[in-house]
């Protein structure tokens, strides 16, 4: 999938010294407060649901009835939980490395009455 920072974008890569620059992200370390990221990260979600909803539909014409589907870099969990309720006979695991994310989707999934089959995993 495209994100829009490949070659082409106008300013080059020949400036001698690597990595070119503009991309609209860094390769610096930042101090990311992942606690108020969660509102972004879920309302952006909500926009993109339609979306989402789509890819689940296609999964399941792939496997209607999985055992296990896994979020990886899952963030709040918004996706685990659209895919969770488009498979409710499936164990969900939402992964992902920052803990206050993963909170946020333990505290959803209790909830949204998944806790029981919701499993969020530090990775």
């Amino acid at each position: 999938m495209a994100h829009g920072h490949g070659h082409g974008h106008g300013h080059g890569h020949g400036h001698g010294h690597g990595h070119a620059h503009g991309h609209g992200h860094s390769h610096e370390t930042t101090d990311i407060d992942w606690a108020a990221m969660g509102d972004k990260l879920e309302r952006y979600a909500r926009i993109a649901a339609p979306m989402y909803g789509e890819v689940a539909a296609w999964l399941r014409g792939w496997v209607p009835e999985p055992g296990l589907v896994a979020d990886v870099g899952a963030g709040p969990g918004a996706v685990a939980f659209l895919l969770a309720g488009a498979f409710p006979g499936a164990r969900i695991v939402a992964a992902d490395p920052e803990g206050p994310l993963l909170e946020r989707a333990r505290a959803r999934a209790e909830r949204d009455g998944v806790a029981d089959r919701f499993e969020a995993v530090r990775a």
